[in-house]
């Protein structure tokens, strides 16, 4: 455990489908991507799938390409749903990360509104949370090194940066959490040097030339709480640091615990708990095609806080 200080259900995939065999995916003449959405229904007793369709990015929203979901749930405002995408207006030449609202119209969940956020744009991997005052919490995911967070007090219209946090996490996935209590923290890798042979880690540029590195290691997550003025973060807190618990892997390259995303749940005893799921592998699973680990596999931490219970959901 980590501790830190103080109806109808909408579910969306995006889907991305490369033709042929390659070291390297989802990318390339041959990719395409597409959404699909699943419509499920439950009354506490029994659950329900009502629909499954898939559409187009260019055909969620008119007006917008939508190139890709959010990286955490989407939470409830009011009769609405609202969750982080990327997109973009179809005749933008950039695109950026922003909120999409869903609203329940002729028996099914759909788009209504697309947002984005100022300063958001080539981000992606939004997460989205609801903080305790009842604003909004955003941040997504960008090519660099920073912690970077908006907050928004009026429903997702306006957006002020609040937090900017330079190197301190790697190049990978990022994720704003809510603990159980409602505290905002971050979950990241932590940016680290790598001192062992970089040619089992990281692929070269071209032949003979650099390495592509920039902080992109995921040896080690850890959550930072935001502070209690929202205008900074807490001390960090470590999850796992694989290199620590089980020393290098056999293939001599690095390790991969990464996509920290957790949520508050209410589990049978009746209580809230948050949980935080990571997913670890060997790099050279991701790079070079080795056969999966010991250790390869999905984890569950619980995230524990001091504060009484703040609802998600309210019924």
């Amino acid at each position: 455990m980590i501790r830190i200080p103080r109806p109808v259900i909408l579910a969306i995939a995006t889907k991305r489908v490369r033709l042929g065999v390659g070291t390297y995916t989802f990318s390339g003449a041959e990719a395409y991507s597409y959404f699909e959405l699943h419509q499920f229904a439950y009354d506490g007793t029994k659950f329900e799938v009502k629909s499954s369709r898939r559409v187009a990015g260019a055909e969620l929203l008119p007006g917008w390409v939508i190139g890709n979901g959010g990286i955490t749930n989407a939470i409830s405002d009011g009769d609405d749903l609202l969750v982080g995408m990327v997109g973009g207006s179809k005749d933008a030449k950039v695109s950026g990360s922003g909120l999409m609202r869903w609203r329940f119209l002729e028996g099914e969940w759909k788009p209504v509104a697309y947002t984005p956020v100022p300063c958001c744009e080539k981000s992606y991997e939004p997460s989205l949370v609801r903080d305790r005052d009842g604003s909004l919490l955003f941040l997504a995911r960008r090519d660099g090194n920073d912690i970077l967070i908006w907050r928004s007090q009026d429903g997702g219209t306006t957006w002020t940066k609040i937090i900017h946090v330079g190197g301190v996490v790697s190049r990978a996935p990022i994720v704003l959490n809510r603990a159980v209590d409602g505290t905002p923290y971050v979950a990241a890798n932590l940016y680290q040097v790598f001192l062992g042979s970089l040619d089992k880690i990281f692929p070269r540029l071209k032949p003979g030339g650099p390495y592509s590195l920039g902080g992109g290691t995921r040896n080690a997550v850890y959550l930072w709480p935001l502070n209690n003025e929202r205008n900074g973060l807490g001390i960090p807190l470590k999850v796992r640091d694989c290199l620590e618990e089980w020393g290098p892997p056999s293939s001599g390259s690095a390790w991969m615990v990464d996509h920290p995303i957790a949520a508050p749940l209410r589990l049978a005893d009746g209580r809230w708990h948050n949980v935080l799921v990571t997913r670890i592998r060997d790099f050279a699973e991701s790079i070079y095609a080795a056969p999966p680990t010991e250790r390869t596999g999905t984890y569950l931490d619980e995230v524990v806080s001091r504060g009484e219970p703040v609802p998600v959901w309210n019924f």
